[in-house]
């Protein structure tokens, strides 16, 4: 995180995906993937209306700016930050922190599949992330449907409010492909989190679903949405 909220702050937290959420990234190919870190800022394209819809949520309603928290979290790899950093420079999206997922490190591990499991890096980067946050705020999550951000989001909420219960978080978490390491680490990081407000809509962009219906069985707050839908 850049920006540290004071601990009597509260209200909302917003924490957007990056891939195909705000930016029309493709992963379709190993190959696609690889490509990604060498792109420029310049050739970086946002997916249509997303960078506006940033702004008006970091910025609110009414004449003067609400300035709300606004954090990014993206699987993309690390190096890719200044990159990315500059691209929402170039669309005017100011921004409070980012989050990637460190390549290098999953490279070095010998563990390659782990760079296309998104859900135990998630859950991490938001419990993380969540450690730092007062008790008072609660989380605005934005994601897409291509990949695992609604179950991912699902899961968090269920967590953070006891819906799942810690001790049996890390077996839920193993059911959905994360491995044991990662997901007895995450329920650590569960059980030494502080009482919060938790998450409050985990928005998800309709690419691939058509009927905002379908994210039913993700249970309370996950929305299937079109831009113009998404409100907080």
């Amino acid at each position: 995180m850049y920006r540290t909220l004071d601990p009597d702050w509260s209200g909302e937290v917003v924490i957007a995906d990056i891939d195909r959420t705000y930016l029309a990234t493709r992963f379709s190919s190993m190959k696609g993937m690889l490509r990604i870190p060498f792109e420029r800022a310049a050739e970086k394209r946002d997916i249509e209306g997303m960078a506006r819809l940033l702004r008006e949520l970091r910025r609110g309603p009414g004449r003067r700016t609400r300035d709300t928290p606004l954090f990014f979290l993206s699987a993309s790899p690390k190096q890719l930050r200044p990159v990315i950093e500059r691209k929402m420079g170039l669309d005017g999206i100011s921004f409070d922190g980012t989050t990637f997922k460190d390549w290098g490190r999953v490279f070095r591990s010998a563990r390659p599949k782990r760079i296309k499991e998104q859900i135990g890096f998630k859950m991490t980067a938001l419990l993380t992330s969540r450690t730092q946050m007062p008790e008072g705020a609660h989380e605005i999550l934005l994601g897409d449907d291509l990949e695992t951000d609604p179950v991912t989001y699902a899961l968090y909420a269920d967590a953070l409010a006891s819906r799942i219960p810690t001790d049996e978080l890390a077996q839920v978490l193993r059911r959905n492909g994360v491995g044991a390491g990662d997901a007895a680490h995450i329920e650590r990081l569960r059980r030494e989190l502080r009482p919060g407000r938790g998450v409050a809509r985990a928005f998800i962009r309709l690419e691939r679903h058509d009927d905002p219906d379908d994210f039913l069985p993700f249970g309370p707050g996950v929305v299937g949405c079109r831009l113009s839908l998404i409100h907080i």
